[in-house]
């Protein structure tokens, strides 16, 4: 149950708020128990709140950009519309947390527990979420430009329409995570786990997926134009009208089948010697070789004939 907010704390000064702040043993909480308290749209700025309790308590639109939240605990906590920009927020609970509409510009979300949180519209820009727990989190529709998820598990997280370009996605968990409709343009992917992930009409253009493992994914429409796939894993993959253009499939686990679904065919690393060993170059060479025998062939029975 949440109660109504006491007369004192929208009537406070920042100061005067952060003065009730009553340190507890590991933890702080306000004086008066802030938890299913109202906080809407309070000044906690540029604040030293590590380790703070502020689970189910509900901040709308409260501003606690460049504060120290590290291990904070804001399970449940509705921070619909609030201001985090540049705040630190390492190795807090966000589990349940209401996010959307945030604004977490440049945060430091690093370990930080985000499962099944609501990060729908956020403003994700430059943030970062290595190591950080995001399973079964909705962020789609939010803005991940340049965010570092380097190791993150996004396991069955929702992220359609989503913005993660020049993301660092670098070892991620996106197992059966939802990436349709997402920009993931110049995203490293290096080593990323993206099995029987959805990544219908995804875009990525010059994505970065060596050694990516793509089982089962359902890549169908999707734009991978100058995509690197060295050594991925695109076993049962679905490829049915994906742009390949250029993209490089050295040594990735493709077969012949799957690339004829695609609209465009794909580079299989350089030219000339480079080519030794791929499908493709291999393809080329037995019809050059064919050609010039059937020409040797022909060049042979016409002599004969000439001298006969």
């Amino acid at each position: 149950m949440v109660h109504e907010r006491p007369k004192w704390f929208s009537n406070l000064s920042k100061k005067e708020l952060i003065d009730r702040i009553d340190a507890r043993s590991d933890k702080a909480y306000f004086i008066g128990d802030s938890r299913e308290y109202l906080l809407d749209g309070v000044n906690l700025s540029n604040t030293k709140l590590v380790r703070i309790g502020l689970s189910d308590t509900t901040m709308i639109g409260a501003n606690l950009s460049n504060t120290d939240l590290t291990e904070a605990d804001l399970f449940h906590a509705n921070l619909t519309n609030a201001n985090l920009t540049k705040a630190n927020l390492t190795n807090a609970n966000l589990t349940n947390a209401d996010l959307s509409y945030i604004n977490l510009t440049k945060a430091k979300l690093m370990g930080a527990n985000l499962t099944n949180a609501n990060l729908i519209n956020a403003n994700l820009t430059n943030a970062n979420f290595t190591n950080a727990d995001l399973i079964d989190a909705d962020i789609s529709n939010a803005n991940l430009t340049n965010a570092n998820l380097t190791n993150a598990n996004l396991t069955n997280a929702d992220l359609s329409y989503t913005n993660l370009t020049k993301a660092k996605l670098m070892g991620a968990n996106l197992t059966n995570a939802d990436l349709s409709y997402t920009n993931l343009t110049n995203a490293d992917l290096i080593d990323a786990d993206i099995s029987n992930a959805n990544l219908t009409q995804a875009n990525l253009t010059n994505a970065n997926l060596t050694n990516a493992d793509l089982i089962d994914a359902d890549i169908s429409n999707a734009n991978l134009t100058q995509a690197n796939l060295t050594n991925a894993n695109l076993t049962n993959a679905d490829l049915i009208d994906a742009d390949i253009s250029n993209a490089n499939l050295t040594n990735a686990k493709v077969s012949r089948n799957q690339l004829g679904q695609c609209t465009a065919r794909p580079r299989f690393g350089g030219w000339g010697p480079k080519f030794l060993g791929s499908v493709l170059w291999v393809w080329l060479l037995s019809l050059v070789t064919l050609s010039w025998k059937a020409l040797k062939a022909w060049i042979a029975f016409i002599s004969d004939k000439l001298k006969k």
